[in-house]
């Protein structure tokens, strides 16, 4: 009866500690998730992932090439199309149509814009604030077939409607404007989501500092800038080059 007895309180010693192994169990994983999820938290996400200067620097450089690359490309083929689509240099015979001295701006421009890609994408997901990455695309292909449409309806030396670029350009803005529509599909869903999340989270969540909001603020704007600058360089280079 007395090894009944000290059976039956070991198991209920054992109980008793394993309760309080779970116990603390529990509260080490909720401290430890509120760690990497809780964006207010003191080791937070927030906290973890705090700009650095290197990053805002690399993060502007990618929208400025991006945005240059892609005026380049654009206004440079406004200039090749306006002199009938058709360019070449050297050789014995006569050109008609002889290539104009920017033409290497396409081939640095596609390896810029690439790049700009490629370095934007990599530091969007650290800084927050804009994602042009999925942008990249519908921009550069509507404004190439912007091009084509509108030289095909004004070729140059008149003719008529140039059939080949028209089908160019419809080409090209379709493979621009479906991509943006499933984008903004996309961006709609994902804005409406994290929009009822916060809403559910308002009661049990404090209230955000007025910090990250500005910061988020200033960032915006100094990619906007960033974008705007990348047109305005490409354009003047274009330009400068075009009266060589």
């Amino acid at each position: 009866m007395s090894r009944i007895c000290l059976d039956f309180k070991k198991t209920i010693r054992m109980i008793k500690y394993s309760k309080l192994a779970a116990e603390r169990f529990d509260s080490m994983d909720e401290d430890k998730s509120r760690r990497f999820f809780d964006p207010y938290h003191p080791q937070g996400p927030r906290a973890r992932s705090r700009p650095l200067g290197g990053h805002l620097f690399l993060s502007l450089v990618s929208i400025f090439g991006l945005s240059f690359s892609l005026t380049c490309l654009y206004i440079g083929m406004r200039g090749i199309m306006r002199l009938g689509g058709f360019v070449a240099s050297g050789g014995p015979y006569v050109i008609a149509h002889p290539a104009p001295r920017y033409v290497w701006i396409f081939p640095v421009s596609i390896m810029v814009g690439l790049a700009s890609v490629f370095l934007h994408g990599m530091l969007a997901g650290k800084l927050g604030g804009l994602n042009l990455v999925p942008l990249a695309w519908p921009a550069l292909f509507i404004s190439l077939g912007w091009n084509f449409l509108e030289f095909s309806f004004y070729p140059p030396g008149g003719g008529g409607l140039a059939w080949g670029w028209l089908i160019c350009g419809v080409v090209f803005w379709l493979m621009g404007f479906i991509p943006l529509i499933l984008f903004i599909a996309y961006f709609r869903q994902g804005f409406r989501e994290r929009r009822f999340k916060a809403k559910l989270e308002e009661s049990s969540t404090p209230e955000p500092s007025g910090g990250g909001k500005a910061w988020k603020r200033v960032l915006i704007l100094l990619q906007i800038a960033a974008m705007f600058l990348g047109i305005y360089c490409g354009a003047l280079l274009l330009k400068s080059l075009a009266h060589l």
